[in-house]
């Protein structure tokens, strides 16, 4: 890691790592036995792991998620002010957002909790391949690889293409998605799209 280290989360634990996930203060890496380490910030437990198996792993901006490989049940854990205990059911991936976080259940079907001010955690019916939260929205993927945001659309976030992705990213106020020629295109502000270099 790199860049600002003020709570820490420059400087990652050792270890063998098979992912890894940034927050706004920590950082967590998931070990090849599933076990979870963390690092950085710890004020509200973010940095704190259950003990358990983990499959996959995604951090918030003050918690973190977790994909149980036994059950695939999703735990969370850091702060809880805003809704981070997980949804039951089983699940396939997640995403953690800034105070919600989302996740593709075994149905294709998208669930998201936590803060929903701005309608962020109001997933649509439908079926998804992939899913990503942001900070104030959320987006997801279709089986036939068109775009879907919903939640706050400030900075143009739901302004999405109308062609087919293969993947798709999610940050503060903008989105990026992966074409199947392996070109980007990015979209925020306004609804002209700008491929990326």
């Amino acid at each position: 890691c790199w860049g600002a280290n003020s709570e820490g989360q420059a400087t990652p634990a050792a270890g063998i790592f098979t992912q890894i996930c940034a927050g706004n203060t920590h950082s967590c890496g998931l070990q090849p036995d599933g076990k979870v380490l963390c690092w950085g910030s710890n004020s509200y437990g973010e940095a704190t792991p259950p003990d358990g198996s983990f499959a996959e792993i995604s951090c918030g901006e003050y918690n973190t998620c977790g994909l149980r490989k036994d059950n695939s049940s999703i735990s969370c854990w850091g702060w809880n002010d805003s809704g981070q205990p997980a949804p039951t059911g089983v699940f396939v991936s997640l995403s953690g957002g800034r105070y919600h976080a989302c996740a593709l259940r075994s149905n294709s079907r998208a669930t998201c909790w936590g803060t929903n001010a701005f309608g962020e955690a109001n997933a649509p019916s439908g079926s998804f391949s992939q899913i990503q939260a942001g900070a104030f929205a959320s987006c997801a993927l279709s089986l036939e690889g068109r775009a879907t945001c919903w939640g706050s659309n400030s900075f143009g976030v739901k302004n999405v293409p109308s062609f087919s992705l293969v993947q798709i990213s999610l940050y503060a106020s903008n989105a990026c998605g992966l074409l199947g020629d392996g070109s980007v295109t990015c979209w925020s502000g306004a609804p002209v799209l700008a491929l990326a270099p």
